[in-house]
């Protein structure tokens, strides 16, 4: 199954509010997603920008989006972190939808803070502004093969005939 099919490279929506025109040097492997936490929010659906990095060792979320999702549904109420536990993980599972595609985050997807507290000062953001970062747990748990070309990238489930075939046509052009 092709999750993502030539997407161009591009910059999470949260970028472009606050930093205007992205350049060539910003631009990166990110694509629109659907966030859906087992409990938390009721398990809405939520939107968010997912930045797809396979040299990152884990799947991260974003500590500002989370707080961004959680002051629309709760305006006068501060986010609480019972989702979290004191390793920074998330307790529930959480799944996307990327391209079509439900797939859940590998086991124990950290939150991009840093543990020691919970003061604004102690809160660190993701470089590049993203809500999610897709890393390369993500990608090993659900075996997805990732295509760059110059100006587009691909996602492709291996598990039909087609993504085999386009997976060994590639292995074979490396070799």
């Amino acid at each position: 199954m092709v999750i993502v099919q030539r997407q161009p490279f591009g910059v999470s929506r949260f970028f472009t509010q606050h930093s205007g025109q992205p350049q060539e040097r910003d631009l990166g492997l990110v694509v629109p997603v659907r966030i859906q936490f087992e409990r938390w929010l009721g398990g809405k659906l939520l939107e968010a920008d997912a930045f797809i990095d396979s040299g990152a060792d884990c799947t991260l979320l974003s500590y500002r989006w989370l707080e961004t999702c959680w002051r629309a549904a709760f305006p006068d109420v501060k986010l609480r972190r019972p989702l979290i536990d004191p390793r920074g993980w998330i307790r529930e599972k959480v799944s996307i939808s990327i391209g079509g595609c439900v797939l859940e985050l590998p086991p124990s997807p950290q939150l991009a803070w840093q543990i020691g507290g919970a003061s604004r000062s102690d809160l660190r953001e993701m470089p590049g502004f993203e809500d999610l970062l897709l890393g390369r747990d993500f990608l090993r748990h659900h075996g997805i093969l990732l295509v760059i070309d110059r100006e587009d990238f691909s996602l492709l489930l291996p598990h039909d005939e087609e993504n085999r075939r386009r997976r060994d046509q590639v292995r074979q052009a490396l070799e």
